[in-house]
């Protein structure tokens, strides 16, 4: 057997400590991806597909809202009428895909990046999104997880990609509590003068 040659042993040395250790080199550590690498998302053939993403999710959740505590019908059954007892995750998952993946809507959309838009191709792009993350985006909302990181965590987003729409459900009766709050504690102090 003939002696490797000294470049070939330094290389095989380099590879052994590298595939052991890949981030003591830090240049082949960052071209590996390390920390400081950036996340694409998957953009989709009309470059929308993360506002689409963003913009299911936040009525996602607004709808599940309304969904989880409404009755889903009668608990009798009328003559020549069936049963409307349709699951909450069921109706998510419908209202949602009719409610955005319609032309007026997804052509309202904001786009952050300026692409020419084919609305065919985002209503296309909308119905793949729903077909492909339902089951993510129904297990998100069951189990309470903040809808704000769902296009990121179902990596449709990536980390250039801004939060586009607003995900803190609004309370319509913030004013009615916070006047509430200040009657109560007006209440008090004027309890507490009469008292000295």
């Amino acid at each position: 057997m003939l002696p490797l040659p000294r470049r070939v042993l330094l290389q095989l040395v380099v590879l052994s400590v590298f595939s052991s250790h890949p981030n003591s080199f830090p240049i082949l550590a960052a071209a590996g991806g390390g920390k400081g690498s950036k996340r694409t998302g998957n953009e989709g053939r009309s470059g929308q597909r993360c506002t689409i993403c963003q913009r299911v999710a936040a009525e996602a959740a607004t709808v599940w809202s309304l969904a989880k505590t409404t009755k889903p019908g009668s608990p009798y059954f009328y003559i020549g009428k069936e049963a409307k007892g349709q699951a909450a995750e069921e109706q998510v998952v419908e209202v949602v895909s009719k409610k955005i993946c319609n032309r007026n809507v997804l052509s309202a959309l904001p786009n952050p990046k300026g692409y020419a838009l084919h609305h065919p191709t985002l209503q296309w792009e909308c119905e793949d999104l729903m077909e492909h993350t339902s089951e993510a985006l129904v297990d998100a909302l069951t189990l309470g997880e903040n809808m704000a990181s769902f296009c990121w965590e179902q990596d449709v987003c990536g980390s250039s990609d801004a939060e586009m729409f607003d995900f803190v459900p609004e309370d319509d009766d913030d004013e009615e509590e916070d006047a509430l709050k200040n009657n109560k504690k007006s209440k008090k102090t004027n309890a507490k003068k009469s008292e000295l």
